[in-house]
């Protein structure tokens, strides 16, 4: 599928085009965003007569920090998989690349562009999608189009859209899942446990570390290993 996006790329939100989040999908972010201090990152999945209408959030197992999420490739390719026994086709479970900054600014680092980059760059379009803990938000569509007649290479392009909750749906999903919603939110806690890994770091009371020199130790005046030549 493709997406129908303007000509010209620009630097100021698209009147055109937005991105909008189901309520649910929408609070199921937020549970991941303020779970931890760290980042999350996960895909949209897009409404089937809309692309760019999130209608759940899928995450996969990763390693996760302050400033940076890894995803694991074999648990992306799972997730495709299980989006293909239901029918979900890609260009609607892995465009849409969403994730959380602990902080209060919602813009893309270097690590995210690259990020963004190596997993999405040969789509003909894919959209980042980022959210602060303030509640600040960020969304950029990048595309290609056609081929130069010289280079033989897509004319590169991106928009910054906003984004947006379709919060008048609300109350038909909440009495499509009535009586339901406390083995939902469970369901996203248990999740969030399953496939995010905060990245750990070595402590110095870690008894496997080796001891730190003693200044008060002689100082040798031969190097006991020397290295191959």
């Amino acid at each position: 599928a493709t997406l129908s996006l303007p000509p010209a790329a620009s630097q100021r939100p698209s009147a055109e085009l937005e991105i909008t989040f189901a309520p649910l999908a929408w609070l199921k972010l937020l549970h991941f965003l303020h779970a931890d201090d760290v980042e999350v990152g996960g895909f949209g999945i897009s409404d089937a007569d809309a692309l760019l209408r999130i209608g759940s959030f899928e995450s996969v197992t990763q390693t996760v920090s302050l400033a940076h999420v890894e995803l694991d490739d074999l648990a992306v390719a799972d997730h495709f998989d299980r989006c293909i026994d239901q029918n979900i086709p890609p260009h609607r479970c892995g465009r849409i690349w969403i994730h959380t900054h602990p902080g209060n600014c919602p813009h893309p680092s270097s690590t995210d562009e690259r990020m963004f980059k190596r997993v999405f760059g040969h789509c003909d379009w894919a959209a980042m999608v980022i959210i602060a803990r303030d509640g600040s938000t960020y969304a950029r569509i990048n595309f290609t189009s056609g081929a130069h007649p010289h280079t033989g290479h897509g004319l590169v392009g991106h928009v910054i859209v906003p984004v947006q909750v379709d919060w008048a749906r609300l109350p038909e999903d909440l009495l499509q899942h009535e009586g339901e919603l406390d083995h939902l939110i469970s369901g996203w806690s248990d999740e969030y446990g399953r496939n995010i890994h905060p990245e750990l770091w070595p402590s110095f009371s870690d008894t496997n570390l080796p001891n730190p020199p003693d200044p008060t130790a002689p100082t040798s005046t031969t190097n006991p290993r020397r290295p191959r030549r």
